[in-house]
């Protein structure tokens, strides 16, 4: 019996290994420029290939069109075949840092969630420091409109997602008390800070 069990246990051990085995790559592609160029959400759109958003410093290989000095990130959005190739590639930004977090896919285009430190280029309406920057392109990659979200302190978006109705909830935090921010329980550190927008981009409410 000690015998069997102990065979039985060597088997189990086996079959989990072998499912454990690193799978085979199918396809890969290195993507960028000569500076850092980081990966944060990426879209399956099924037979219209793969949307890709990351930052970049770079301005050159695969990167067109940064803001200012390679020494800030930019957004950079990557559209794909399905045969991984680039269908059309932008930066998006100001001439300091910008970060994405989160793209979704609209009927018209995509709304990018994102945190900015920019007053211009492609940027406008930033209340101080670092704020949401939530933006939409259509599907050959035109900025629609784009809209600043904050106080005059550090504001950190994490997440997007749209509802049913067409609206949108935004997931962050905040250190700010001013600006579109209300309600700080703490000044020592930040709060979750909820935002919900209408479907064309308009404040509709924020807690924190």
């Amino acid at each position: 019996m000690k015998i069997f069990l102990i065979l039985i246990l060597h088997l189990l051990f086996f079959i989990n290994f072998s499912f454990a085995q690193a799978p085979e790559i199918e396809w890969e592609k290195t993507y960028g420029g000569t500076k850092l160029d980081d990966p944060d959400d990426i879209l399956d759109l099924g037979a219209d290939g793969f949307i890709v958003i990351g930052d970049s410093y770079s301005n050159d290989g695969d990167v067109s069109g940064h803001h200012g000095s390679t020494a800030y990130y930019d957004v950079w959005i990557v559209k794909l075949d399905v045969d991984h190739n680039i269908e059309w590639e932008k930066s998006y930004g100001g001439t300091l840092d910008e970060h994405p977090c989160s793209i979704i896919q609209t009927p018209d285009g995509f709304i990018v969630g994102a945190m900015s430190t920019s007053n211009d280029g492609d940027v406008s309406g930033n209340n101080g420091s670092v704020d949401y920057w939530v933006f939409k392109i259509n599907s050959t990659c035109v900025l629609q409109c784009q809209i600043c979200l904050g106080g005059s302190d550090q504001e950190y978006l994490f997440d997007l997602i749209q509802i049913t109705t067409g609206e949108f909830i935004i997931a962050g935090d905040s250190r700010s008390v001013d600006g579109d921010v209300t309600g700080l329980h703490t000044t020592y550190a930040p709060d979750m800070w909820i935002v919900k927008l209408s479907a064309s981009g308009n404040l509709i409410w924020q807690k924190c």
